[in-house]
């Protein structure tokens, strides 16, 4: 066997390809570990007194490590015991000495027994460790090393605080804690002392040795603290050593003795118990003295100092009120905070960040206690809470969030982190601003001032400066907008820290040739400013004087438009600029000249040139989505072009209103060119499978669409932009035709369609009494719309499941705005059948071989159809589904609904996907019912009054009762009891179907009458009176009775309990009977 174990472990750390041997070998080792019998074996093989590779003892121990995490007899940890004390001792005697890997697995070994063994059979193990590692007066320099990694161990195990344990093992770790401390502790804390005392005296030849015995001991100090008695460890020796350990030349003592430390203060106890310790540690002189630049020295320092800082502000706050009383008690509490702050602020200026937010608990600490305290009238926190300690800080505080000398701001991730850090110091300044507002405001003002105003002719002027001055800017605006200093609502905008704010945007604006560089931060920072404060310029109540607003509007356009904005050559600054220029674009809608707009215009001219150059290639036939071959053209830069076409469009609306024909040429100027680019693109391939050619086209199409987005319509102007909207729908329309077989291009036609109809509902809109208009406006609305449609539908079974939602989406904002069009209603009556008839037959082919990867897009497929039935019936158009030409479909799309509740149920993958499906389709279902619940059109608003002159005539759905009332009646017992509903553990899940379940059986049993509302519904709509007549609701009683008999006959009801269950259905609160149904779910389990 050990043979064996020596070749399976070889096999696996060579290099061999063998894959069937290593596959061997693993599985060998697999066995072995869960063996009865493997421990042994891995024992006996570590106690042979013969040479091993390192790696073979190291795998050995592992199994004996993993055996005594196991269920094992008294005799087996017996044997145990003997093994591992047999197999230290022969390491004890050995040379080389073990590497510190083995060491560690040992160790661990060890610990583990000493954690199986101390409370039951071995409460020596600690003795007998301590005999082996006394020498007469001297130590076993290994059997020391081994005692103290076995103890760092078992503190991993017993005693850390921030390993989260089960109850259980939380009790066992407790009982462990017990018995040392009364077995042993004294024991344990001399021999620490001893090892000290011994290590810093004597020199042994291994002197890596020596250093890491004094380290873990310092180490083992630090970290039992926690859980035994602090006095055994506060005697004058054991100080003495520590504090010669902490003023050592050599890092690593230092760093593990102010770790030490750093345990000593969070020994919990009394607040007075606590500041005399921080006396008697006395630790900020020998903070203070140690002079080092070791980075992982001047960290640890950072801690402690931290740590001695929360510590002292936790004594003021967890003392009483008479402990606070006492004077003696309290300037010495005072003088622990104070002498804190020359330390912080050193590390809180260290040049590095880590170091620095080492020390940000404490800044923390302090100022939220002294925010807990502003108003505590019994003590005077005066002495802490002043002026100079505050300003002090805060203007640290400042210094810090300046960019450092030796950092350029332009690498990403180094400001990312940066904003980090900073994020944190707005946070302190906040808080400061919060416990002295005129002093903050001094001092804020005054770094803006500095930083910004102050030296605007120096023309050397660091941009650091500059960008801080930026973002202290921009600070106080947030911390004005987030009203910290709690001024009147009222009084906001012409309060004088407002007033102080707009004049200094203003004098920004206006010095901006002088004060702005050419720096991405700083031009970042700006047109967010003004972007976020565009307010300033759209409120008249808002008035800085002396300054024309007007003019500064201007001003911030030009800066916009120019090297420093939008023509910016930096990629960072430039795509960012053109969403805020937007953005800036769409707050302020700038009233100014037609010819500054028109100049403006222009000027933009040159960024909307299309350019398809991005690609490296290789140009593959068939990319995976439309977003990985647009990314691969052209790097995802058209999206960020997109805003510009969107603000020229809003600025062509913003011409005005009685200059249509100037609107008309702007829109022609900016449209003729992306015209244009189409026809080259149908010329030079169209339907051809050019991908370069097919992305030119999409961009094209989405810039027009874009364009339309952007452009705000005005009362009047319909009758003179209409024949531009037909040139435009086709254009759009022709490319359609040449890249119909083009799905990105399908898709940016969608997107065209959809702006140019909205553009023809508002002129029908605009046009309410121009009736000539309003036919002409429907008329072209329809052609585009079937036009549209009918080369959709061509190949619309190669569309993917995406673009079949998208396209059912469009089908449904259709519908929404058909109750001016009449037209539009008979297209969708001729259309919906065919429509479905496609989408399920193109589900039923690809459903058939969906793979699981495919099942949330199938399912989102059949979810969207389940909205498009919601939608129809909430947009009052339920009666399409009557007509002669969409009766079977109704059938259809009824049984399609009820498949789609059990599949959805029932389905193994995307649980969350199929729970939806099933709300969504039973959500339809209520729809249904609610609107044809009684086989006729059961809605006044229903447009089909309207077309029929009034009448609302449409045939009945004589099968309404078989089709769709009793098939919900099974359905809702056949999720609730017979499928996996019933067996789900999820009891949040449970309640949602159940609610689902719940409002479909109340439209069943209100068919013809009104359905209480429930109490979202309420709240959204504001009920202030209850709709039903002296706030009794009547039933449908032919349905109550229905459904009342399907519980008795199909499901074995007893009869009081269908009763019950009636009963408590028709009370008014939906919830009710919701609450009722999931308990009765989840009892049927048993």
């Amino acid at each position: 066997m050990d043979q064996q174990i020596r070749q399976a472990v070889d096999i696996l750390l060579s290099a061999t390809n063998d894959q069937a041997l290593k596959q061997q070998a693993f599985d060998f080792i697999g066995n072995l570990k869960t063996s009865d019998d493997g421990w042994e074996h891995c024992l006996t093989l570590l106690n042979r007194n013969e040479p091993l590779p390192d790696e073979l003892k190291f795998f050995a121990i592992q199994v004996v490590q993993e055996k005594l995490t196991t269920q094992l007899t008294q005799d087996q940890l017996v044997k145990i015991k003997e093994y591992l004390i047999s197999y230290l001792k022969l390491n004890l005697s050995s040379q080389p000495v073990a590497v510190p890997f083995l060491r560690n697995a040992l160790a661990k070994a060890l610990g583990l027994l000493f954690c199986r063994t101390y409370t039951s059979f071995y409460p020596e193990f600690l003795k007998d460790f301590l005999s082996m590692i006394k020498t007469g007066s001297g130590f076993n320099d290994l059997a020391t090393d081994y005692y103290l990694r076995v103890l760092l161990f078992v503190h991993s195990e017993i005693g850390d605080h921030l390993i989260i344990k089960e109850k259980e093992t939380a009790e066992i770790s407790n009982q462990l804690k017990d018995a040392i401390r009364a077995l042993d502790v004294v024991n344990l804390t001399t021999s620490w002392k001893q090892i000290l005392t011994h290590y810093t005296q004597t020199q042994i030849a291994d002197t890596e040795l020596q250093q890491t015995i004094i380290e873990n001991t310092i180490t083992v100090v630090g970290n039992y603290i926690s859980w035994i008695e602090i006095n055994l460890i506060l005697d004058e020796e054991y100080l003495r050593l520590l504090f010669q350990f902490f003023n050592s030349s050599i890092p690593a003592h230092v760093i593990t003795t102010a770790s030490a430390f750093v345990e000593i203060m969070a020994k919990k106890m009394p607040a007075v118990k606590k500041l005399e310790l921080l006396n008697l540690l006395n630790l900020t002189p020998l903070i203070s003295n140690v002079n080092t630049n070791n980075f992982d020295v001047l960290m640890a320092l950072a801690k402690l100092t931290n740590a001695l800082g929360c510590e002292s502000v936790r004594v003021l706050d967890t003392a009483s009120v008479d402990e606070l009383r006492n004077e003696a008690f309290k300037t010495s509490a005072f003088q622990q905070v104070l002498g804190v702050f020359p330390l912080m602020f050193k590390f809180l200026e260290n040049e590095f960040d880590d170091i620095s937010v080492e020390v940000f608990p404490f800044i923390q600490d302090f100022l939220l206690f002294l925010k807990k305290n502003i108003t505590n009238d019994e003590i005077d926190f005066s002495t802490l809470n002043n002026a100079q300690i505050v300003s002090a800080l805060y203007e640290k505080i400042i210094i810090k969030m300046k960019y450092d000398e030796d950092d350029d701001g332009e690498d990403d991730d180094d400001v990312e982190i940066f904003n980090e850090v900073r994020s944190r110091l707005v946070a302190f300044q906040n808080s400061i601003f919060v416990l002295d507002e005129s002093l903050s405001l001094r001092i804020i003002t005054n770094c803006i001032n500095e930083s910004l105003f102050n030296h605007i002719d120096d023309s050397n002027k660091d941009w650091r400066t500059t960008e801080l001055g930026l973002f202290e800017l921009s600070q106080f605006s947030d911390i004005l907008k987030n009203n910290i200093m709690n001024l009147p609502k009222t009084m906001l905008n012409t309060s004088g820290p407002y007033e102080a704010f707009h004049e200094m945007l203003c004098k920004l604006v206006d010095n901006s040739e002088k004060i702005l560089v050419n720096h991405p931060l700083i031009q970042l920072l700006f047109f967010e400013l003004v972007v976020k404060h565009s307010i300033f310029f759209t409120n008249s109540a808002i008035q800085v004087e002396g300054i024309d607003k007007l003019q500064v509007l201007l001003k911030v356009l030009k800066i916009f438009v120019s090297n420093f904005g939008v023509f910016c050559t930096l990629d960072k600054v430039k795509l960012r600029s053109w969403f805020l220029f937007l953005r800036f674009i769409r707050l302020t809608k700038p009233k100014i000249d037609d010819y500054i707009l028109e100049e403006l215009i222009r000027n933009l001219l040159p960024l909307l040139e299309i350019k398809v150059n991005g690609f490296t290639g290789p140009v593959k036939p068939d990319y995976e989505s439309s977003t990985e071959l647009l990314n691969a053209v052209d790097g995802n830069n058209f999206e960020h072009q997109a805003y510009l076409f969107e603000s020229v469009g809003l600025l062509i609306s913003l011409v005005n209103g009685d200059k249509s024909s100037d609107k008309l040429r702007m829109l022609e100027l900016v449209l003729q060119p992306l015209f244009a680019d189409l026809e080259k693109c149908i010329n030079a391939g169209g339907n051809k499978g050019n991908l370069l050619i097919s992305v030119e086209a999409y961009h094209c199409l989405v810039a027009i669409g874009t364009i339309l987005n952007g452009y705000e319509l005005s009362p009047g102007e319909g009758s003179q932009i209409m024949p531009l909207l037909e040139q435009i729908s086709q254009v759009v329309l022709i490319t359609l035709e040449n890249f119909v077989d083009d799905k990105i291009v399908r898709g940016a036609t969608r997107f065209a369609v959809i702006r140019i109809f909205l553009l023809l509902i508002k002129i029908n809109e605009f046009g309410s009494t121009d009736k000539a208009l309003s036919d002409k406006a429907g008329a072209l609305l329809e052609a585009i719309l079937q036009k549209f449609i009918s080369l959709m539908m061509v190949n619309f079974d190669k569309a993917s499941f995406t673009e079949m939602s998208e396209f059912i989406n469009f089908i449904s904002q259709i519908s929404h705005y058909c109750f001016n069009y009449p037209s539009v209603y008979q297209m969708l009556d001729s259309l919906l059948t065919p429509f479905f008839e496609k989408i399920f037959l193109v589900l039923k082919e690809r459903g058939s071989t969906a793979t699981q990867e495919d099942i949330r897009d199938l399912f989102s497929v059949r979810m969207t159809i389940a909205g498009f039935v919601i939608y129809m019936c909430n947009n009052h158009l339920a009666s399409l589904y009557l007509t002669t030409a969409n009766k079977a479909l109704l059938t259809t799309l009824i049984n399609t609904l009820l498949n789609y509740c059990i599949e959805g149920i029932d389905i193994e993958v995307t649980t969350d996907v199929g729970i939806q499906l099933v709300k969504q389709s039973l959500a339809a279902l209520t729809a249904l019912i609610g609107k044809l619940g009684s086989g006729i059109i059961n809605d006044p608003l229903d447009l089909c009054h309207k077309i029929d002159g009034g009448s609302g005539s449409r045939s009945a759905f004589e099968q309404v009762n078989d089709v769709l009332i009793n098939n919900s009646i099974i359905l809702v017992f056949e999720i609730a009891f017979k499928h996996k509903l019933r067996d789900s553990q999820q009891v949040q899940q449970v309640k949602s179907i159940a609610m689902e379940l719940t409002r479909l059986l109340r439209a069943i049993v209100y068919i013809g009458y009104i359905i209480p509302p429930s109490r979202s519904e309420s709240k959204k709509k504001k009920v202030v009176n209850d709709p039903a007549p002296n706030g009794v609701y009547e039933s449908n009683q032919m349905m109550v009775q229905q459904l009342h008999g399907y519980l008795t006959s199909q499901m074995g009801f007893p009869v009081e309990m269908a009763n019950e269950f009636v009963q408590n259905l028709l009370v008014p609160n939906e919830s009710t009977f919701g609450n009722y149904f999931a308990r009765l779910i989840v009892q049927s389990r048993t």
